[in-house]
C-alpha cells in the first residue's frame, strides 16, 4: 500500500503515480532514467545514439509519462508507424489499412519501479487514446523480452507473429507484433485507461 495509506473505491491501493500527456521539458528530464533502462535492457539498442532523440518521436499522435513525486519513471507515445513488416502484419489481421491503425511504441519504465502497474497504465492510456480517435492500436517487442510480451498478453493482446527485421546500420531483431483491443463501435462509450496489476 502506498506511504500515504490512500486506497481507491473499490478497496485496491491507490497507485503512487500518475499517468500525464508529455511536456517538451519532460524529454530532457527522462534522459537520466531512460539512459538507465537503455543499459539494463538492451532497449533501445546500443545503435540509438541519443535517447531523447528517439523518444521525441516527431511523428507521434500523443505521447505520456509517469511520474511519482517529481521523478518520471515511465514513458510511451502513440505514432503511425512501426517497423518494416510490422504494420502490415496488423493490417491483415484486422482487415483495416495503416491509416486506421496506430502503434504504442517507446514503452519503458524505471528498473526500480516495476511490478506497480506502471507499464500496464501507460499501456491502457494509450489503447484509450487510440480508441478515441477511432484507431485500432498494435505494437511490437523484441521476441526475447519475455515480461513485455508476458504484460501484452495478460492485457489482453493479441501475438499475430514474428518478424523479421533489419534495420539501418544493419542491427537485425526478430520482433513479435501484437493488435491490442478492437476500438468500439460507433456511439459505444470509450474505456477509461485504469492502472491495475502487474508491470
Amino acid at each position: 500500500m502506498p506511504e500515504d495509506g490512500l486506497t481507491s473505491p473499490n478497496g485496491a491501493a491507490a497507485p503512487d503515480f500518475i499517468v500525464r500527456p508529455r511536456s517538451a521539458a519532460d524529454l530532457e528530464a527522462c534522459r537520466p532514467t531512460a539512459e538507465l533502462v537503455q543499459r539494463v535492457d538492451g532497449y533501445p539498442g546500443a545503435a540509438v545514439a541519443d535517447i531523447v532523440d528517439f523518444m521525441s518521436c516527431p511523428d507521434a499522435y500523443a505521447a505520456w509519462v509517469a511520474v511519482a513525486g517529481p521523478d518520471i519513471i515511465g514513458h510511451a507515445v502513440l505514432k503511425p508507424s512501426a517497423a518494416p513488416g510490422v504494420l502490415e502484419l496488423a493490417c491483415q489481421a484486422s482487415g483495416r489499412g495503416a491509416d486506421a491503425m496506430a502503434v504504442v511504441g517507446r514503452l519503458w519504465v524505471a528498473p526500480d519501479h516495476r511490478r506497480r502497474g506502471v507499464a500496464r497504465s501507460l499501456l491502457a492510456t494509450a489503447v484509450a487514446a487510440a480508441h478515441e480517435a477511432g484507431l485500432w492500436p498494435l505494437l511490437d517487442t523484441v521476441a526475447t523480452n519475455a515480461r513485455s510480451i508476458a504484460l501484452y498478453e495478460s492485457a489482453g493482446w493479441v501475438r499475430l507473429g514474428t518478424v523479421d527485421v533489419t534495420f539501418s546500420g544493419g542491427l537485425r531483431l526478430l520482433l513479435v507484433a501484437f493488435l491490442g483491443p478492437m476500438p468500439p463501435a460507433a456511439g459505444e462509450p470509450v474505456q477509461e485507461a485504469a492502472p491495475g496489476g502487474d508491470g
